[in-house]
C-alpha cells in the first residue's frame, strides 16, 4: 500500500508547478530591485536627483508615465496638502479639481485616508461614486489610470502621498504589493530633500535681475517670436538681440536655449498660480 505523501512533499510539489514557480521568481526579482532602490534612495541629496531617480529607477519597478507626490504637515494625525512634487505630471490638472476653498478634491486620496491601503483606478471602468468633474479632468489630461499609496510619519510630523499614472497595460492585482514595498523608500528620500524654499524663488530672482530691455525681449520671446521679429519690435539689431538673450540665459543659471527658457517661464507661471492657493509646486 502506498504511503501517503508528507505535507512537506505536497507543498514542494505545489511550489514546483510552473505557475507558482514563476510567481515566486517575480516576487524575488521585485524584492531584489526594491533593495537596490533602497540603497539608491539613501544617496539622494537634492530634488533634481529625486526626480531623476524616480524616472530611472522607480520606473523599473513600477512602470508609469507621470508621478504626483504630495506632502504636508500632520494635523491630529491627518495630513494637509502643502505641496506637490511633479514628475512629468500635468499640474494644470490640479487647478481643475480644486474646491471652492482652493483645496484639492481627489477621490483617490480620500479613499486612502479611509482605508490607508493602496488605491487603484482605471478611467475606463470608474465606479459610480467617482465625481464626474474630477473624472472629466482626469481624462482631459490623459492620466488614464492610477496606483496610489501614502505614508504617515509621526516622528517627522509629515505625510507624503504618491500617485502613479499612465501605467502601461493598466492597473493589476500585483500593484498594491509593489506600492507597499516602494512607498516607504520614496517617503524617506523625499523627506530628506524637501526644500525650505520653492524653485520659483530662483526664477523670481532671475526675472527681477533682468534689465528693462531684457524684460522686453523675454516677453517677445514668450510669444514665439524669432530673433529677427524681436529685433524689429524692440528696434535693435538681430546681433544685439542675440547678445541680450545670452545674458538672459546666464542670469537664469541652467538655461541653455530659448526653448528651455520658454518652458521654465511657463512652469513658473503654473507654480505661481498654484501658490496663490497656498500650494507649493516643486
Amino acid at each position: 500500500m502506498d504511503q501517503p505523501e508528507k505535507p512537506r512533499d505536497t507543498i514542494q510539489k505545489l511550489l514546483d508547478t510552473p505557475l507558482i514557480s514563476a510567481a515566486i521568481r517575480d516576487v524575488q526579482a521585485t524584492q531584489s530591485k526594491v533593495e537596490r532602490l533602497r540603497h539608491e534612495g539613501a544617496q539622494i541629496r537634492s530634488m533634481n536627483e529625486f526626480k531623476q531617480w524616480t524616472r530611472d529607477s522607480v520606473r523599473q519597478i513600477l512602470p508609469h508615465g507621470a508621478l504626483c507626490c504630495g506632502f504636508g504637515r500632520l494635523n491630529s494625525g491627518f495630513p494637509s496638502v502643502d505641496g506637490i512634487v511633479s514628475i512629468d505630471y500635468p499640474v494644470e490638472f490640479l487647478d481643475e479639481i480644486r474646491n471652492n476653498a482652493g483645496g484639492l478634491e481627489t477621490p483617490l486620496l480620500r479613499s486612502w485616508l479611509n482605508t490607508q491601503e493602496p488605491q487603484l483606478f482605471d478611467d475606463i471602468a470608474p465606479s459610480r461614486e467617482t465625481p464626474s468633474r474630477w473624472l472629466r479632468a482626469f481624462r482631459k489630461y490623459n492620466l488614464q489610470n492610477a496606483a496610489s499609496h501614502a505614508a504617515l510619519d509621526s516622528a517627522r510630523c509629515i505625510g507624503t502621498y504618491y500617485s502613479f499614472h499612465r501605467i502601461p497595460g493598466g492597473t493589476h492585482e500585483g500593484l498594491p504589493f509593489v506600492l507597499e514595498q516602494i512607498v516607504p523608500i520614496l517617503h524617506d528620500a523625499l523627506c530628506r530633500v524637501l526644500p525650505s524654499s520653492s524653485p520659483n524663488d530662483a526664477i523670481q530672482k532671475a526675472v527681477e535681475s533682468l534689465s528693462p530691455r531684457e524684460q522686453d525681449i523675454l516677453a517677445e520671446l514668450r510669444k514665439g517670436r524669432s530673433n529677427r521679429e524681436i529685433a524689429a519690435t524692440v528696434c535693435l539689431s538681430e546681433n544685439t538681440v542675440k547678445h541680450h538673450l545670452m545674458n538672459i540665459f546666464k542670469k537664469f543659471g541652467n538655461i541653455e536655449n530659448r526653448v528651455q527658457l520658454v518652458n521654465a517661464m511657463a512652469e513658473y507661471d503654473r507654480r505661481a498660480s498654484a501658490s496663490e492657493h497656498g500650494l507649493r509646486i516643486l
